[in-house]
């Protein structure tokens, strides 16, 4: 499922790119982003972070990196169905 998923976000993930899983894992599906991170970590061809509930600790590392594209994974109470997705875009 996580590649499917990665398939479907190919048009929206262009040059070097960060993934950020972003949860609490002690709170249930809260924790959905870290678990999705350290499952992938070593599986994609881009660099993964599980910055737990502190995503604003890896800033240095994230910039370091000069990404063209930040992912990031998190749950959210958007009014979808449980386990739905949802992108949501954002240029800076």
């Amino acid at each position: 499922m996580v590649f499917n998923v990665l398939e479907d976000l190919k048009s929206h993930l262009q040059g070097k790119i960060i993934i950020l899983g972003i949860g609490n894992t002690l709170r249930s599906d809260d924790g959905a982003g870290s678990i999705l991170a350290n499952r992938i970590k070593d599986k994609v061809p881009f660099i993964v972070f599980d910055v737990g509930i502190s995503p604003e600790n890896y800033l240095d590392k994230i910039i370091k990196e000069r990404p063209d594209t930040i992912l990031i994974i998190d749950t959210g109470d958007f009014g979808g169905k449980p386990g739905e997705l949802r992108v949501v875009e954002g240029k800076v």
